[in-house]
């Protein structure tokens, strides 16, 4: 009865935060500035994209990461990102790639959520975000644990 009690607690809990997620999603979506490719909905769209990590079925580390031409979330970040954006690993989007890998293979379940999205000074976009994440065995057993 316990087990049943604790598993429907949690799906209720998933389901808050999924409706949460949702109701973000349609608010962001309805905003006017945000149609067309303005730099607010650039971003809203990124965090969209990235909302479970990186998408990909070969989560090891150990080989060198390789996404297919019309992979969407690489497809993405070549179209609207500097081709020498800047990442924990390096330059480029191959490197921003590797870095969101490297977070998926280290967290079972991941999620990014946009909270508040606005422009700050200059037309710098501003992104208050929440992480919601389970760390995986791996993640446990790293000598150096990166987040």
């Amino acid at each position: 009865m316990k087990d049943k009690e604790a598993f429907l607690a949690k799906e209720v809990d998933r389901m808050r935060d999924e409706i949460q997620h949702l109701e973000r999603m349609k608010f962001l979506a309805s905003k006017e500035d945000l149609t067309g490719t303005s730099p607010l909905r650039l971003v809203a769209e990124y965090f969209n994209l990235f909302r479970h990590g990186l998408d990909v079925q070969d989560l090891d580390g150990s080989t060198p990461l390789r996404l297919d031409k019309d992979h969407a979330q690489k497809r993405y970040l070549q179209r609207v990102m500097a081709s020498d954006v800047a990442s924990n690993r390096g330059f480029g989007v191959q490197a921003l790639l590797v870095d969101w890998r490297s977070l998926s293979l280290r967290h079972d379940k991941l999620e990014l959520a946009l909270a508040k999205l606005d422009y700050g000074v200059k037309d710098v976009v501003v992104a208050d975000a929440k992480i919601y994440t389970t760390k995986s065995q791996n993640a446990c057993s790293t000598r150096y644990l990166l987040v």
